[in-house]
């Protein structure tokens, strides 16, 4: 995976097209960068770039109301029911 990682949130480009799934207590969701930066804007606000990270990282971000959220890269081979 490429890329090009600044201080500022919006600014983290990937170039290999990934995408993957957000697991929380009661949502799983699919999900895309662009989706992943929305995400993290509305519910973190200035530290959006380091939960982002964190996320991509494989840790688990605490999420006011939703509670603990994990994100997992899909794989070309994995299915998703």
């Amino acid at each position: 995976m490429f890329a090009s990682i600044s201080t500022k949130p919006n600014k983290i480009k990937y170039s290999d097209g990934s995408s993957y799934v957000l697991l929380g207590d009661s949502c799983r969701r699919h999900v895309d960068m662009t989706e992943i930066n929305a995400f993290c804007m509305q519910n973190f606000g200035d530290d959006a770039h380091i939960a982002k990270q964190k996320l991509l990282s494989g840790e688990s971000v605490l999420v006011l109301g939703k509670g603990y959220l994990t994100l997992h890269k899909v794989e070309s081979e994995m299915l998703l029911f």
